[in-house]
């Protein structure tokens, strides 16, 4: 089925936080990741804080 077909249902996964879903998303979604960090607001702090997490960075005081 091509992408220009009407859909009746979208079935899709929640991926949990962790490196694997962060290489996922990496990989999958550079310019909206950039984008979303880029505009500096709460979405990219949440998105901060993850990769800050994964990579066991402490949080910022």
């Amino acid at each position: 089925m091509e992408t220009t077909d009407q859909r009746r249902a979208y079935v899709g996964i929640t991926l949990t936080a962790g490196p694997a879903s962060m290489q996922f998303a990496g990989s999958n979604a550079q310019q909206h990741l950039k984008a979303v960090l880029q505009q500096r607001g709460p979405r990219a702090a949440e998105l901060i804080s993850m990769i800050r997490e994964l990579a066991g960075v402490r949080p910022l005081r």
